[in-house]
This record gives C-alpha cells, sequence and structure tokens, in this order.
C-alpha cells in the first residue's frame, strides 16, 4: 500500500480504521485510498431528467370487470 499511496493517505487510512477500532489492513486500505482520491463527486440534480418518466396513474377498472366475470 505505502508502494502505490502517498505516506499521508496512508496514515489517514491507519486512523480512520483506529477511529472505528479496527486493525484490520483491509479496512485501512480501502481508507487510505478513499483519503488519496480527490474529492468526491458533488450531487447532481436529477428532478428535471426524471420527469420524462412520468406517466398517468393506470386505471383498473376493468381488472374488477374481470373479477366479477369469473364469479
Amino acid at each position: 500500500m505505502h508502494r502505490s499511496l502517498p505516506a499521508s493517505a496512508v496514515i489517514a487510512g491507519m486512523e480512520a480504521a483506529l477511529a472505528v477500532g479496527s486493525a484490520d489492513p483491509a479496512v485501512v486500505n480501502i481508507e487510505a485510498r478513499r483519503a488519496a482520491e480527490a474529492a468526491p463527486a458533488g450531487v447532481v440534480p436529477i428532478g428535471e431528467r426524471l420527469s420524462r418518466y412520468d406517466r398517468p396513474t393506470p386505471d383498473i377498472n376493468r381488472y374488477d370487470q374481470l373479477l366479477e366475470a369469473s364469479r
């Protein structure tokens, strides 16, 4: 890990792992990679993009007729 990540990221990974009470090298590695990443991706507003999927509520009255016909 120390060969592929900066020392500051590895130290941050160790501190983060110890903060949650873990000394597992896998946890240190995950936290070190997280610390080495640039900034986390920003939130993208999706409200307008999803509006194209809006559909009217289906009418289920015909299903009632089917149920009555089967009795």
